[in-house]
Formats: C-alpha cells, structure tokens, sequence
C-alpha cells in the first residue's frame, strides 16, 4: 500500500508541478523527451512514432512502456555518434566509460564495467542482437532509424543483464523495390572530418542490398591527446522477400576503433579534506587536463614516491579494437502464428592501453600472441500474433560466448600484477508475455521468463613483483544463476487519446566470477513498480506525458581493488546490499504550429542504499580514501558501512527543453533553427563517497541552423554544441593507495562544424 501511495502522489505532483494548467485533462507518461523534431510534423499536430521493444509495432503513444526514442532526424542533427551521446538526449540517462567499454546507468540502476569479466545492467541490442562486447555499440551509430532506451527491468523479453534497462540501436533496413541513398560529410574542430552514408540498391522485385559505411577522425580533446575519435565501420544488409508470407535479412558489419581512446582528465576540486592531516586542492586548472599531467604526479607523490607507486605517463596510450557481427532473421507466417528466428556470431579482439589513475592495459598475450577476444553465438526462437483482443509472444534464446582476457594493473611496487584467463559463459532462456483486451478500454499484460546462466573461469595471475608462494597463482571458478522474472500491468483508456497504466516488472544480472582466490558473486535483483498516463490534447497539438516509478535493488554488483582470499590485492567484484530509487518523469512536447515545436523534460529520482556494509583490510584503507563509516572489525580488517549514501550516477534531477522553428522560404527551401539545453544536478561519480568523486551539475546548450532545398535532397548544417565551453564530467576512478586522486571521463568542450547532406 505504501509504494502504491507513494506512485500516486509521484504521479500527482508531477502532474502538477509540470503542467498547472492541464489539471483538468488526464496527465501522461514519460514517453520522453527526445520527441522534438521528431514531432514536428504538418498541420495534423504531433507525428506517432512506432517502436518495437515489445517485439511488434505499436504506436509508442499507445504504449505503456518506459522509453525514450532518439529518431533518425535526431541522431544526425545532435552529433549522436558514440554510446556516450545518449544520456545527453535521453533523461534520466546516465553513460561514462571505463577506457573502451560504456558504463550505463538508468534511474540509478548500471554497472561500472572496468574489466570485460563483468556483467553489463543495460542489455545493448543491435538489429535485434544483444552485443556480447558493449564496446561494439559505440562503432554502430550511423544509418540509423532510431535508437530506443528503455527505463526499468526489462527481464521478461530481453532476460540476463538488463536489470536496469535496454538501449536498442535500429539500423536502417532495406527496402524492395527502391533505389535510394545518402551522403553525410562533416567537418569541424579538433580536426574533425567524418562521413557516413548508405545506398538502397533493389535487385529484382524480391532482393533488395542496403550498404552503409561510417568513417570518423578527430583529435583529443584532453591535453595528453586522448579521447580522439578514430573509426571506421561498414554493414552490408540484404533482404529476400520471396512472398508475402516469407522474409529473411541477412546482416554482415565490421568495425574498428584506433588512435588513442578516451582518456581520464584529472579532478581535484576538493583536494582531501578526510584525510589526516588534510590535503589542500591543487588549485585550479583546464578541465580538460589529462590524469597524466604533471600535476597528477604531484597529488600522487603525496602518497609515496616512485617506484613505490608509478608516476602517470602519457606515452603508450593506444587502442586497437576490432569487431565482426554476422546476423540472420527470418520471418514466416505460419497462419495461426508468425515465426521469428535471430542467429547470430559475433567476434571481438580489443586492445588498449589507458591512465585513469592507475596504469590499465588490456593488451596482446605475448606467451599466446593474441589480444582479448571474444566469440560469441546466440539464437533466439520466437512465435508471436496478434488480435483484436489478444497480442502474444513466446520463445526460446540461447547465448554462448568465450572470452579470452590478458590484462595488467601496474601502481608501483603496491601492485603489478597481469592475468590471462578464459572464460565461458552460457546461458538459456524460455519466456513469454501476452497482453489483453477485457473490455473496448482495459488491457491486462502479463509475462513471465526463466533464465539460466553459468560460467566459468580459468586463468593465471602473475605478479610481476616477486610474492612468495603465489606466483604464479592459479586462479579458477564456476557461477550458476537463475532466475524467473516476471511482468504484470494494465491499460486503460480513459479517452481516445488518454492512457493510464501501470506495470509491475522484475529483471536481474548474472552472477560470476572474480580474477581472484575468492568466492563467486551473487546475481542482482531490480523490481519496479510504474504508474503513468499519457495524453494528447487540442487536437493532437499538445502531448503530456507523466511516470511515477519505485525501483527496489538487491545485491548490487560493486568493483573495487581490496585483498583477496590470499590476501593478495585483487580487482573484485562483490554484492553491495539493498537499495531504493524513486521519483517521476515527465515530458511535454508543444506543436504550437506547422513550423513552431517545442518540448521539455524533466526527471526526479532520489536513490539510497538501505544496506550497504562491507570489510576490507585496514591497509588497503588509507586515510580519506572513503567517506563511509568506518569502524574496526576483527583485526587486521576494518568495517565499512555506505549505508544511508546515494547511488552512483544518479542525479536527483535531470531534463532537457528543446525548441525548432522552420522558416518556409517557398520555392527556395526551407531554413531549420534548432536549440536545445540538458542539464543534471550533483551526483556520486563511484561508491567512493568522497568529495572528489562527488561530481557537480551541468547545463549544456547547443544551436544548429540547417538550409535545405526544396524536397530536402541537399541541406547544409551549421552547429554549436556545447556553447558555453561546460565541464560535463561522467564517471571517476579513484587511485587505490593515493586517497583522492581521482581520473574522470569527461564529455567533448565546444564544438562546432558544418555538416552536409545529399540523398537521392
């Protein structure tokens, strides 16, 4: 009763709060608020947008999902080109990375993804594919139809590792029977220069080829030349439709990613006011100074001289990463059902080097002479159909990858330490979900799916400091989960064009296994509850969309350097206890007129870890390096309780507000303004809790003024991003044995550039 009053009053306030003067007319959803431009349609008001998360079209208005969508319009027009790109469209979204791989976090629920052994919380799925390496979804952001994020467990149709939602990436799919094609050219600062584009090519009446390609340079825009952008990608799509009963797509894409990779800039804002005797800030500098700047070496040094700990370098950062997917799908009317089936292969090899504040390489295995790698082969089986009274979807998935993983942690004589390991991870699913029709206005929906996963490590950790005893040490391991997760909601119409919904969801990430003499990790649980509405109104002019949620999180998977078994220092992964996240999203969008929209966001989400308790030895805690409770345990060990703090990534509020306006210059084209601002409030960077990981709110701003000429076969795009030149900073990594010196992903300063645009 408790959480249905507090979604009550969520939805509510909310209500109130964003539209005072709507009270009269039923409140909506949180569709989001990435549908601007999107929407700006013809005198008929605001464009539907269809999605397909559910796994069949539906007019995403009609639908109770929680979920943003990012159009194709959008994507090109805002510079969406990495993962990272997300969050600044998507509220509520939260992306940093940890050197190549994308650290997602969605109403407070992600995961830090330091190594390649972890478990993502946000499922990342290309044409229908979860990607086994997350790496991979930066390199496809080009020819696309839209990207979809959705909010919340989605563990009854897309299963293990989306405790906290999905991201899926919608490329472009080919059509019969039309001879198309498009041409991107960018040019701007950082000596930026890319191009994408793609040609539709009908062979016959039933074959149809869509190749699309993506090349990307750019400079770094930290001080050492990191966080350049450096790729190029290709995908060869081609459809058969020999009838209208059957259809198969096959897909075939490469990737790379060069040059040196994103970097860490340094932040010291706070300096290390819980250490004894305090250690004053460095003062004030560039934001976008690299964590290998001198004066990182100073913050360093105050903990012990090299080589005792290793001075940061800025020589040897690279990345070298390469990525190969094959997909297939086939569609069959059965008659009494439609048959789906999604083979897949992918394959990775990456290899990189970073300083975040401590040297990380993920690097080629000399004994071996291979990089990390990963293979990874899925399937997924599905039968689906639809009525008027009753939609339903049921099947199977399959999920094998092996990883081979060569890493070194160097920090000096503390710890230097590499590790080669294989590992395997299988998994199996059978789920279904079914939502109908009891009445002209009510839908019941209902769901559920079975999981199970196992892996399994095996591997050799060599110190490259002599430890009696342990080097080399064997290192070795099994985890089996499962799970059944479930989903029940409802639909109701209160009007044509007024929906209120409410969903019951549960998801959960996988169990594993630490590179360490310890015990596996248990699986994390996420269940929420949703209540929202969504409604049109003044004849489809106005959309106002409203979502209360409460999210409960149990055994959260947490990363940091502490001792293992051995007492050896180790990368571990443990289980952080219980947590609790809730707020409201809402979203507005305006067609004011055919030529005017505008629209706007905002969300509130306020988290806290109920529970989160654990026990370190007291070495491996140096004075100020947390700002939990700490208390003596059992000697040599200390207590350590974060109970009552904040999750990380997690601002209490975020948004963004968006307007365009088109000027008709009649048989001479058309000129597009387009501005937009986002903005979030302080979060936690880590589960550090200290002041420099405390990171401070932002506002962005970004214009683009775009001319086409009639039948919009060629425009010109000028734009600004970022324009007040704004520190975004994402994610941090603390130095385990120098409190305080902390290296932070940090978003892109100002730029600007034009881009141009053929199709034909």
């Amino acid at each position: 009763m408790k959480k249905a009053r507090f979604l009550a009053i969520a939805l509510s306030t909310s209500s109130s709060l964003l539209f005072p003067h709507a009270a009269s007319a039923q409140q909506t959803t949180s569709p989001d608020a990435t549908v601007p431009a999107q929407a700006a349609s013809e005198a008929a008001g605001i464009n539907d947008i269809v999605v397909t998360a559910q796994r069949r079209a539906e007019n995403l208005q009609k639908s109770s999902l929680s979920i943003s969508v990012l159009t194709a319009e959008q994507i090109g027009r805002q510079g969406v080109s990495r993962t990272e790109d997300i969050a600044r469209i998507a509220p509520g979204v939260q992306i940093g990375t940890s050197g190549a791989i994308p650290q997602i976090y969605v109403r407070g629920v992600g995961d830090p993804s330091q190594t390649a052994l972890s478990n993502p919380a946000i499922a990342l799925n290309i044409g229908g594919v979860n990607y086994a390496r997350p790496q991979a979804a930066g390199t496809a952001f080009y020819d696309l139809e839209r990207i979809e994020v959705l909010k919340g467990p989605q563990g009854t149709l897309y299963g293990r590792n989306s405790s906290g939602g999905a991201v899926n990436v919608l490329p472009t799919r080919p059509k019969l029977g039309t001879l198309e094609g498009l041409v991107n050219i960018e040019a701007g600062n950082y000596q930026a220069i890319s191009s994408d584009g793609a040609i539709n090519l009908p062979l016959g009446d039933t074959v149809a080829l869509r190749a699309s390609y993506l090349l990307r340079t750019r400079d770094g825009y930290l001080s050492d030349g990191s966080s350049d952008d450096k790729r190029q990608a290709v995908r060869l799509q081609l459809l058969f439709e020999p009838s209208d009963a059957v259809s198969v797509l096959l897909f075939g894409a490469y990737a790379h990613m060069g040059g040196i990779g994103n970097g860490y800039a340094l932040y010291d804002p706070k300096g290390n006011p819980l250490r004894t005797p305090p250690r004053p800030s460095i003062g004030s500098f560039d934001p976008w100074t690299s964590a290998t700047d001198a004066r990182g070496a100073a913050i360093l040094a105050t903990g012990a001289p090299p080589p005792v700990l290793t001075a940061p370098d800025p020589n040897g950062l690279y990345q070298n990463n390469e990525f190969w997917n094959f997909q297939g799908e086939l569609n069959a009317d059965l008659g009494f059902a439609k048959l789906t089936f999604i083979p897949s292969y992918q394959r990775s090899t990456i290899d990189y080097k970073i300083f975040s504040s401590i040297n990380f390489q993920v690097r080629e295995d000399a004994g071996r002479g291979r990089p990390e790698s990963s293979k990874a082969y899925s399937g997924e089986l599905r039968l689906s159909n639809e009525s008027d009274w009753l939609k339903w979807v049921v099947g199977g998935f399959y999920y094998n990858e092996k990883q081979h993983y060569v890493v070194t942690a160097n920090q000096g004589l503390l710890q230097n330490v590499s590790l080669s390991a294989d590992l395997q991870t299988e998994s199996a699913a059978a789920f279904g979900q079914a939502t109908a029709s009891v009445s002209n206005t009510i839908r019941l929906i209902g769901g559920l799916r079975y999981t199970e996963e196992k892996r399994n490590l095996a591997g050799t950790r060599t110190s490259n400091l002599p430890v009696p005893g342990t080097n080399p040490l064997p290192v070795n391991g099994i985890a089996k989960s499962s799970s059944v997760d479930f989903k029940v909601g409802f639909e109701f119409d209160l009007a044509p064009q007024n929906m209120l919904y409410g969903n019951y969801t549960t998801g959960f990430k996988a169990g594993g296994v630490s590179p360490a003499v310890a015990p596996p990790y248990q699986p994390e649980r996420v269940k929420t509850f949703t209540l929202g509405m969504r409604n049109r109104f003044f004849d489809n002019k106005l959309q106002v969309n409203v979502e209360g949620f409460y999210l409960e999180y149990k055994n959260q998977q947490v990363q940091s350097v502490a001792p293992d078994n051995l007492g050896i220092l180790s990368g571990l992964i443990y289980n952080a206890g219980q947590a609790k996240s809730y707020g409201a999203e809402g979203s507005v969008v305006f067609q004011a007129t055919s030529n005017d929209n505008l629209s706007a966001s905002l969300v509130y989400n306020k988290t806290r870890y109920d529970s989160f308790i654990y026990q370190t030895p007291q070495f491996a805690l140096p004075s100020g390096k947390t700002g939990c409770v700490v208390t003596p345990a059992s000697p040599p060990f200390a207590q350590v309780d974060c109970s009552g703090q904040s999750l990380p990534l997690a601002p209490k509020w975020t948004g963004n507000v968006a307007y365009s306006h088109v000027f008709d210059l009649d048989t001479n084209g058309t000129l597009t303004f387009n501005g937009d601002m986002q903005f979030a409030s302080e979060r936690e960077a880590s589960a550090d809790f200290i002041p420099n990981t405390r990171l401070p709110a932002y506002q962005v701003f970004n214009a683009a003024l775009t001319y086409a000429l009639p039948g919009d076969t060629l425009s010109v795009t000028g734009f600004v991003r970022n324009i007040s030149n704004e520190p975004v900073y994402l994610a941090a990594f603390q130095n385990s044995f120098v409190p305080s010196f902390v290296g932070v992903s940090i978003a892109p300063p100002r730029t600007y550039g034009l881009r141009l645009s053929y199709r034909y």
